[in-house]
């Protein structure tokens, strides 16, 4: 059904990862990403429009934490912490941009956590290679929304290197 007088409100993202999605899917309905006056639309499952939008959180969060070697991370009165998603899985989440981990924190709602700014290389050749980092599920660009994209210390380090992301994978909860 087509709408007599659309109105266009701006969504941060993860409002949009948190809030629209879920509701677009409780009501059974499409998810696109072009609106165009064309009869071929985008439309998809709101989950697999999610995906995307998460595949490329973790893309932009490689691009931008090469260009300005810092990142984003958590942690508590013990250092670098994870957290738990909320299908349950245990990462550390990773942020380029401190808008996202400001977001997740909120989104979180422990105040133990903040978000601290660390530079790439104690990412890369400290907490990675860490006994804690190298057993590790890393949430580049994570949202705190179901759905959340992870993956090994080394195919962040791939990831990272520009290579492609063969390891990745969505977190989600059939039943």
């Amino acid at each position: 059904m087509l709408v007599a007088a659309p109105k266009v409100v701006a969504i941060d993202l993860p409002g949009f990862l948190m809030e629209t999605l879920p509701a677009i899917t409780a009501v059974g309905a499409l998810a696109g990403i072009d609106w165009t006056a064309d009869p071929l639309e985008a439309e998809q499952e709101p989950a697999a429009l999610g995906g995307h939008l998460r595949e490329e959180l973790a893309r932009d969060f490689a691009a931008v934490a090469t260009r300005t070697r810092m990142v984003w991370m958590l942690v508590d009165g013990n250092g670098i912490t994870g957290i738990r998603t909320p299908e349950g899985q245990r990462v550390t989440p990773v942020w380029g941009d401190r808008f996202l981990a400001d977001a997740a924190v909120a989104a979180i709602g422990d105040r133990s956590l903040t978000a601290v700014r660390k530079p790439l290389l104690e990412l890369t050749n400290r907490y990675l290679l860490s006994s804690e980092g190298v057993k590790a599920e890393l949430a580049p660009g994570y949202i705190h929304a179901p759905g959340a994209v992870t993956m090994s210390p080394w195919a962040l380090k791939a990831l990272l290197n520009g290579a492609p992301r063969t390891q990745a994978r969505i977190a989600v909860v059939s039943g």
